[in-house]
């Protein structure tokens, strides 16, 4: 019985999956104080302050600010950031390059978007399919560009 609940323990605190190049699982405090150190999240990410992993696949969760280079899933935050992302952002200011997917938040910016923005003020600066909900909607290679309410390019 002590064996297996050794083995539980080890395997709930990524122990094993420390040795691998993906991780199931990572806490972070900040960019560099987490644990484990990995740069490749299969799985969930839990952040208290600020929470940097290059490639997340799954869920990342920080309370204050979450950042990575490629998103496959849900990222939420006080403050969310990602390079290319596919999925979810979910937090008071979303920020991307390349998004596919749905921005909610109080202020949404992404420089290539198709999806769902809806917040207060949304930014597209290309948008392919998409649809703004805000108050203010901004699409800058749209016939109409800012709108009220709601924009769209279909």
């Amino acid at each position: 019985m002590k064996k297996i609940i050794i083995a539980v323990i080890l395997a709930l605190t990524g122990v094993p999956a420390s040795f691998a190049a993906d991780t199931w699982g990572k806490l972070s405090l900040f960019d560099k104080a987490a644990y484990p150190q990995a740069d490749s999240v299969r799985g969930i990410e839990l952040g208290l302050i600020y929470s940097n992993t290059r490639n997340l696949t799954g869920i990342q969760w920080t309370f204050v600010f979450s950042r990575t280079s490629s998103l496959e899933g849900l990222q939420m935050g006080l403050a969310t950031s990602s390079d290319k992302a596919s999925g979810i952002q979910w937090g008071a200011l979303n920020m991307t390059k390349d998004m596919k997917g749905a921005q909610v938040g109080f202020v949404n910016y992404a420089e290539k978007f198709s999806g769902l923005q809806f917040g207060l003020v949304n930014y597209a600066a290309a948008m392919g399919k998409g649809l703004q909900l805000g108050l203010v909607n901004v699409i800058r290679n749209s016939t109409l560009p800012v709108m009220v309410i709601a924009n769209g390019r279909f």
